[in-house]
This record gives structure tokens, C-alpha cells and sequence, in this order.
């Protein structure tokens, strides 16, 4: 429920929602690659990279 909410909210804002698992070793409850980042997300973050730059 608090992750759809975020989502709303980042999607209102304009926002790219990015998410990955955070990994540090063995005795934490995540495991490496349990969650990624969709690879569309990926494509439009490089598609916002390449955009010029807006200066007021």
C-alpha cells in the first residue's frame, strides 16, 4: 500500500521511480539482485540525461 502510494505520488511529481536491493554481505534478510530497477525506467533516465539543459 505505501509503495502504491509513493508511486502515485512520484508519478504526479514527474518523477522516474528507481528502486534497488541494497546488499552488504551475509546476516541481512535482502538478497543481491531481489529487487531491480525496470529496464524502461533505465531507458528514460538515459532519455532524460540526454535532454539540454533549461536555464531560466
Amino acid at each position: 500500500a505505501q509503495r502504491d502510494r509513493l508511486r502515485v505520488l512520484a508519478n504526479r511529481l514527474g518523477l522516474l521511480v528507481t528502486g534497488s536491493s541494497d546488499y552488504h554481505g551475509a546476516g541481512k534478510p535482502n538478497v543481491l539482485g531481489e529487487n531491480l530497477t525496470d529496464p524502461a525506467v533505465l531507458a528514460a533516465i538515459e532519455e532524460r540525461g540526454s535532454m539540454p539543459v533549461v536555464r531560466p
